[in-house]
């Protein structure tokens, strides 16, 4: 007998496959409880061994298992549209353009880059000519940095970059929930991670978040206001706001449209689970002192909850088979 319980222990996928299914647990607490071995090797094998069968889940019954539903579906594809926008109005230089008739030396500019053809710049004493496109850190604009990007322009880099990367973070947080990995976690806060994502896109409520639309929207009003300014670009009549600024103010409008339906299945997750807990007052009011309203409302706050009466019922992992039966504590 000591031995069958050792290569048991020793071995879980063993122990797992001659202890079978949910009915043959007793047998083990049984074995474990005679033999005197340590109770946190019982309460170690026994969840080994419910973990494993745990994973064993056929395709119908994966099947089972709630899918997203179509507000995050089509929230999550307007989100991934909105993101590619923004990463090609964040990395291209055609924020602003000149007019090809008006042979300007200014070509055009982004948020990192400028452009220009034979360019004096009048206020600088030397006679140096700045030809080609250029990264606006580079030493080649270095003499002429201060004057390339002003206040206002560092604003708005540092607004698109927040942006951006609220952006990728809904974007990742969606992905997770539409391929419901990790499972457990995603049917049990479902609605907390809608609620992030919704707060990394858009605007609702009346309330202004810390949000990517909020943020794209502040970055294309100020560009678009202060561009035209006489002591930034020379002869700024002769440019224009050019495509990359467009798929900037696109986005923000994606981002906002996206922010909608995850707003809508933010809300649905919410009174779902606000309904459960409702629910587990009215079957149990009086809790008592014994923490089994604790272990119902773990179980039920979730309706897609999977933990099993086994991960719930804690007297069973540290008791010894032989107190229980006797009915001796």
């Amino acid at each position: 007998m000591v031995k069958e319980v050792a290569s048991l222990v020793s071995n879980p996928l063993l122990m797992q496959t001659r202890l079978g299914g949910n009915d043959q647990q007793p047998l083990l607490v049984c074995l474990v409880g005679d033999t005197r071995i340590t109770r946190a090797v019982n309460f170690t094998r026994l969840y080994l061994v419910k973990f494993l069968d745990r994973t064993k889940m056929t395709s119908a019954e994966k099947q089972d298992y709630p899918k997203a539903s179509n507000a995050l579906v089509f929230g999550g594809m307007v989100t991934y549209i909105a993101g590619l926008m923004l990463i090609m109005s964040f990395s291209s230089p055609y924020w602003i353009q000149s007019y090809q008739e008006t042979f300007s030396d200014f070509k055009h500019m982004g948020l990192w880059e400028y452009c220009f053809d034979q360019f004096r710049y009048p206020y600088y004493q030397f006679d140096r000519l700045f030809d080609g496109c250029h990264y606006i850190f580079s030493q080649e604009y270095y003499v002429i940095r201060e004057w390339l990007l002003p206040g206002w322009l560092m604003v708005v880099q540092a607004f698109v970059t927040l942006a951006l990367m609220l952006s990728f973070t809904s974007q990742i947080i969606i992905a997770l929930e539409l391929v419901r990995w990790p499972l457990e976690f995603v049917l049990m806060y479902e609605w907390l991670l809608s609620g992030i994502a919704f707060i990394c896109n858009a605007v609702a409520g009346g309330h202004v978040y810390l949000c990517a639309a909020v943020l794209l929207f502040l970055a294309v009003s100020i560009f678009g206001g202060e561009c035209w300014r006489r002591d930034w670009l020379m002869y700024p009549n002769f440019n224009y706001l050019s495509w990359s600024y467009g798929f900037a103010v696109l986005s923000f409008f994606f981002h906002a449209f996206a922010a909608l339906f995850l707003y809508m299945e933010t809300r649905k997750g919410w009174e779902l689970r606000k309904e459960s807990h409702n629910l587990v007052v009215q079957m149990h009011p009086n809790p008592g002192r014994n923490g089994y309203l604790l272990s119902y409302m773990i179980r039920y706050m979730n309706p897609y909850h999977m933990l099993d009466s086994f991960a719930l019922d804690k007297r069973t992992l540290f008791e010894p088979s032989g107190d229980r039966d006797t009915g001796t504590a």
